[in-house]
Formats: structure tokens, C-alpha cells, sequence
């Protein structure tokens, strides 16, 4: 749950379990009724009766005995009610039908055909590999030629992390023939007839207790790239392009408080003593240094520029000018190091992950929060000081603009480039919701589920996902271009797809009215696990160039401001809060290489190294070259 999300805990209290619904036996008349179908679950519509009475604005009770909700109103109140009440079951009406479908008897079927050879090979090999996997789930009878022991960390609950008799490891008991167990609540034993399967179990238990134990640590790391003339960097309070905020959804509680307390500032490059680039400085320091008294150099630009020994004194080997000269001679390779040093690292970190894991280039624009109390700075100082600083908080935000006009123009000019094919776009929905926790503190937690819907509007593939982070963040500031860049690694963790689990019985209810407009409209509702907060739909533009996929995303986004009722029928008919629009890219290589992640056994480490995003092909001045090729695209409209 988001720390400033105060109504949470009150959506918390208004759907608790201990509420209780009067029911009655006696036949008082009554103005309409709706008779209880038999797959309904009567306690889940006991607890939300008294919500569906308030917001149909009637007096509803429950007869047991004659198996029907008993309704006083009007008559435009009782239909309302009426149509919310069978809404409610017709969620239950599928869940019964899946479940009978399930369940069903054969009846008159015909018997089972006899098995061939083949087949009853493969079905006795199956019986001997679950019997034999069912003896490593208990203490050894007998002495085993390999023991070893592993300490666990004290600070960690075993119990929480491994599961009753160790039950997180089954699979490993399985693949090594090993027995596992645990010995004095803090030593792990591994046993076996095989060296080789023991060590290979040994080691994959301490790769899960370090995933476990040392999660990946969330790192902004700034990189200052390299000016194309002698700068000074200064702070400043406007940008070249306007600066589009992010979404509530998207914004951090402390970043958005931090901007109503404090300005924001931009990176700007300021020139110094007039020179127009850094090979004029070159070519004015190497006559001095030759002894030239007056020579007359001949800039790239064409002008004359006429120095002398005396009036050049200022520029000594200890100017600071000069300093600085030096000093950005080389930041190209001092940026290719920081980079690489950062990814190496969190790569190494989330190498052992069993979640999903991205890694995008995002073109946008940076702005200061936390900024230093000065306002300008030498381009050493700049990158070595003030960047690196961890009281320095900056946000970026990867929208480049909010006009139609504009993005028909970005998708043209991406459209014109030779050997390009465009895939064209699938609106994709992420709905943020919050789920009721599991006892016993029953804390709500964000889950953001995925979903594309089918020609008929049912829901066709989904997914659900929890604990969003991101481990790494490299944020390129440029003082000279209009827009900066990051290179990002996020992880998220997918829940198991259950439709009978809350996020998949909320899921599996929407729907996408496509007689509405071109894109339809979601037709959602509440349950009483499950609660909509905020809403997006995605539409991606993929302009494939080999090795590079370059996205361009429309983004809409709306923010329902109070919760509604549970079981509550309601179309989205409002025009988006926001519609923005942002270019991203990834090479292809970086999407396979995650793909095995999410499919990771217990302690199984990936087969991809980290050097491999840095190396080769992929080296990290062939992105720079690529992203800055795509951003001078960008900035030519802007």
C-alpha cells in the first residue's frame, strides 16, 4: 500500500468479515424479491447485501427459507438493485460452470482403451520416479556416503522462508537425491551417495539463502554526459522543453511532496571565454606551447582568432579553464567505466532472481529536487562533487509531450527510416488494484494486474503482478541537449494465474464494450477482496531495427478518486486524466536472456552472464551512439 493512501484502511474496515446482515423466515409482504440461485455464494452475499441496500437506495433482506432477497423501495431503486444483485451471481455462474466442467462425470463414455507397450513403459517410469522422489521427503534409514551442513543466517526465519519440514526444497530432494532436514532450528543437513549431487544441492541452497537474504539494493546512479565546447554548468529554474509531470499513479509520495516544498531546477551548459568548441582551445594551447609570440589560428568555424603570448598568460596550466579542458577530454571513458561498474554489479544482484525482469532506455527529461545551494558549477566539480552525492534527488520523467500533432509527427519520422518493419499496436490494460492481505494483519497490497482483451471483449491474456522495484537507475544528464536519457533494470514478481483467486475473479469479470468508440470502454467492478485505484492503457508503436526495438507509447491514464461499491456495474465513460506519449528502446537480446528468470528453480542461478550486456556487439558506446542517434531524431521536432 502507498504510505499517503489513507483510505485504504478505511475500505479495509468497511468490507470486513465480522459485519453481520439480518435475515428473516416470516412472509411479510414485500414490493419485489430476487430469488437466490442455487451456485451462489450465500455468505460472500450476506456480507455485501448492506452495500448493495446503500447504493441502491432500498431496504433489502435475506429468507433463507424461501431462498430469496426480499426487497422495499421504489421502483427504479428496486431495478437497480435488482440488476446489481444478479450481477453478483453471474460471477459466481461462471466460477460453478468452470468447476462443474471439472468435475464432470463420463457417464456412458466409452472405457479407457488398454495402453501399449510404449505406453505403460512411460506410465511405470512416472509410478518409480514419484516413488522414488516420495522417499527423499523423509529421514535417511541408512548411513549415506556424503554429509554436509549449512548454517543458517539467525537473523532470518527459517520457517517463513523454507516452509514446514523444509517443503520449499522438495524439488531439490527430487532433482540431487538428496536428504534434506533440518537439525538445532539453524542447521540445514545435506546427504547423499553422490558427491557431486550433494555439492550441487549445497550450493544451490546458499544461492536461495543470498537471494533471500541480500535482495537487490536500489541505485541511482548519475552520469554527467560529456560537453561538445568548454561549459560551465549552471542550475536553472526553466527548461528548454517544458517538463511533463507523471501521473499520480506514478509519482513516489516523497518525490511529489518534495516538489511542492522545493523548486525545480535544470541542467543548462553555459560557454566559457567565447571558444566554440574544444579543438579551438587545442589548437590556441599547442602555438603557445610551440612559443608562437603572435599566431593566427584558423578556427573550425572559419574565424580568425588572433592570440599572443602575453594575452594568453591567463590560460596556465593552473587555470581552472584549463582543469576543466582536461577534465572533459576524457569523460567519455570515464562515463563507459561508471556505467558499466553500475550494471555489472546490479546484474550480478538480480542474476539469481526468479522474477521478471526488464531493462529499458528511456528518452526524456531530468529535473533536480534536492538541489546543491549553488548555482553553478565547473564541469569537474559538476560530476565528481555534486552528481555522485547522495543527498541529490532527481526525477525523471520519460513523457515527451501531450500533443496529438506532435506524436503523428515522431511516429513519421521513426516510420521513415530504412529497414524498419512496424508492428502495429495491441492496447494493453494494467489496472492497479488493492487486495485484501492474508491474515493476520490483513494489510491491503498493491497488485497490478495486465490484460489484453479478445474481439468479443472477454479478457484474453492477463497477468498479475506485485513488489515492483528498481534495482537500478542510470539517469544521463545533458547540459547542451534538450532531452536527457536512463538505462533502467526493473524486477517484478508474477503472482500464480488462479481464476478462482481474488485478482483473478476480479479479472476474469471485466469486460471491454467495443461499440463504444475506438477503443471501447472497460466495464468493471469491485469485489470485496479486491478494490480499482488507478487505470492505464498502453498502445505501442514497436519499430524493429535490427538489433534495436524502439517503442512509442500512448499512454492514458485515469485515477478513480473514491472506491464504489462492491459488485458495483460501472463503465469507464470518462475522458482520460491524462494522455501522454514516450519513446523507449531494448535490444532483443536483453528480452531473451530474461525470459528464463521467471522460471528459475530453487537456488538456480541464470545462464547469462552479466558481461554479456557489456560486451561485444553490445558494447556500451554502441548503445550511447544508438540512443544519441534516436534522440537527435526526437529533438529536431521538439
Amino acid at each position: 500500500m502507498d504510505p499517503d493512501d489513507v483510505g485504504a484502511y478505511n475500505w479495509r474496515s468497511t468490507t470486513s468479515s465480522n459485519r453481520t446482515v439480518t435475515t428473516r423466515t416470516d412472509s411479510t409482504e414485500c414490493d419485489d424479491y430476487w430469488f437466490v440461485p442455487p451456485y451462489a455464494d450465500i455468505r460472500e452475499l450476506q456480507e455485501q447485501l448492506k452495500a448493495l441496500e446503500t447504493d441502491s437506495a432500498t431496504h433489502m433482506v435475506l429468507n433463507p427459507d424461501q431462498e430469496r432477497v426480499e426487497i422495499w423501495g421504489p421502483t427504479a431503486c428496486i431495478q437497480k438493485a435488482k440488476q446489481q444483485l444478479t450481477y453478483f451471481a453471474s460471477v459466481y455462474q461462471d466460477m460453478a460452470e468452470t468447476k462443474r466442467k471439472a468435475t464432470k462425470s463420463k457417464g456412458w463414455a466409452k472405457p479407457e482403451r488398454e495402453l501399449t507397450k510404449a505406453e505403460k513403459r512411460k506410465k511405470e517410469r512416472r509410478e518409480k520416479e514419484l516413488f522414488e522422489s516420495q522417499r527423499y521427503l523423509n529421514l535417511p534409514t541408512e548411513d549415506l556416503a556424503f554429509n554436509h551442513c549449512i548454517k543458517w543466517p539467525k537473523d532470518q526465519p527459517i520457517g517463513r522462508l523454507l516452509g514446514s519440514n523444509l517443503i520449499v526444497l522438495n524439488n531439490l530432494r527430487t532433482e540431487f537425491k538428496c536428504f534434506i532436514w533440518l537439525e538445532n532450528a539453524d542447521l540445514i543437513h545435506v546427504a547423499g551417495n553422490d558427491k557431486n549431487n550433494v555439492l550441487s544441492a549445497m550450493n544451490r541452497i546458499k544461492n536461495y539463502i543470498l537471494m533471500r537474504t541480500r535482495p537487490p539494493i536500489e541505485t541511482v546512479c548519475h552520469v554527467l554526459e560529456k560537453p561538445s565546447k568548454l561549459v560551465e554548468i549552471e542550475l536553472v529554474p526553466d527548461p528548454r522543453v517544458p517538463y511533463i509531470d507523471l501521473p499520480t499513479q506514478l509519482a513516489m509520495p516523497q518525490i511529489r511532496s518534495r516538489k511542492e516544498s522545493n523548486p525545480n531546477h535544470f541542467l543548462r551548459a553555459r560557454l566559457v571565454a567565447g571558444y566554440e568548441n574544444l579543438h579551438d582551445l587545442d589548437l590556441q594551447m599547442a602555438a603557445i606551447e610551440r612559443g608562437d609570440t603572435n599566431s593566427q589560428i584558423k578556427a573550425e568555424n572559419g574565424v580568425n582568432i588572433m592570440r599572443n603570448a602575453a594575452q594568453a598568460g591567463a590560460l596556465s596550466q593552473d587555470d581552472i579553464y584549463i582543469q576543466s579542458m582536461a577534465y572533459i577530454e576524457n569523460m567519455t571513458n570515464q562515463n563507459i567505466t561508471r556505467i558499466r561498474r553500475a550494471l555489472e554489479t546490479t546484474l550480478g544482484q538480480v542474476q539469481l532472481l526468479d522474477r521478471e525482469i526488464q531493462m529499458r532506455i528511456n528518452i526524456g527529461r531530468i529535473r533536480f529536487l534536492e538541489y546543491p545551494s549553488r548555482s553553478l558549477y565547473q564541469v569537474r566539480e559538476m560530476d565528481i562533487s555534486v552528481l555522485p552525492d547522495p543527498r541529490l534527488i532527481t526525477e525523471f520523467s520519460p513523457f515527451l509531450t501531450d500533443s496529438t500533432d506532435l506524436f503523428r509527427k515522431l511516429k513519421a519520422r521513426l516510420s521513415s527510416l530504412g529497414q524498419l518493419s512496424v508492428i502495429e499496436p495491441e492496447a494493453v490494460w494494467t489496472l492497479g488494484v488493492l487486495k485484501r492481505g492474508e491474515p493476520p494483519n490483513e494489510r491491503p497490497i498493491n497488485v497490478q494486474t495486465e490484460m489484453t482483451f479478445r474481439d468479443d471483449g472477454k479478457v484474453g491474456l492477463w497477468n498479475a503482478l506485485v513488489q515492483t522495484s528498481t534495482p537500478l537507475n542510470i539517469r544521463v544528464l545533458s547540459s547542451e541537449k534538450k532531452l536527457s536519457w536512463t538505462w533502467s533494470v526493473t524486477t517484478r514478481r508474477r503472482l500464480e494465474l488462479d481464476k478462482f483467486s481474488p485478482e483473478g475473479k476480479f479479472v476474469h469479470q471485466l469486460s471491454l464494450d467495443r461499440s463504444k468508440g475506438e477503443d471501447g470502454k472497460l466495464v468493471s467492478a469491485d469485489t470485496s477482496y479486491v478494490q480499482l485505484r488507478h487505470i492505464r492503457r498502453s498502445k505501442k508503436w514497436l519499430f524493429v531495427r535490427d538489433p534495436w526495438t524502439i517503442e512509442l507509447t500512448k499512454d492514458s491514464f485515469w485515477t478513480r478518486e473514491r472506491p464504489a461499491a462492491p459488485f458495483q456495474y460501472l463503465t469507464l465513460d470518462t475522458e482520460p486524466d491524462q494522455e501522454l506519449y514516450s519513446v523507449s528502446m531494448y535490444r532483443d537480446s536483453w528480452t531473451m536472456r530474461f525470459s528464463e528468470n521467471p522460471h528459475l528453480g530453487v537456488g538456480q542461478v541464470s545462464s547469462w552472464e552479466p558481461s554479456d550486456f557489456v560486451e561485444g556487439e553490445e558494447s556500451i558506446i554502441k548503445t550511447i551512439e544508438m540512443v544519441s542517434n534516436i534522440r537527435s531524431m526526437i529533438e529536431g521536432l521538439l
